[in-house]
């Protein structure tokens, strides 16, 4: 009887959790351009609409840009250059997403 000898292999990757400091937070919204990103996922644009209208109330000086990602067809994404534009606009985004 001859022996074989098998070599077995890991298929699954490491994964690499990438490391981002968070956003720095605002200590008041009052007078707070705010940016309302929507990525077309179902009903995101309604939890948006009703963000921006608690936040109105809370905070009157406030103001509000709808955005919407450029690439993609059913989900929108921003762009590299969308993104620093909308950072460039707002000085906070709210964002949805969902599944």
């Amino acid at each position: 009887m001859s022996t074989v000898k098998v070599e077995v292999a890991n298929p699954v990757a490491e994964s690499v959790i990438p490391k981002l400091e968070p956003a720095a937070r605002p200590g008041d919204l009052a007078g707070a351009r705010v940016g309302l990103y929507w990525n077309f996922k179902p009903g995101g644009n309604v939890g948006l609409d009703h963000v921006a209208t608690l936040l109105g109330e809370r905070f009157p000086n406030a103001t509000f840009t709808h955005f919407q990602g450029a690439v993609g067809a059913s989900v929108r994404h921003v762009t590299p250059k969308q993104a620093d534009e909308i950072a460039q606009q707002c000085d906070v985004v709210v964002g949805t997403t969902g599944d």
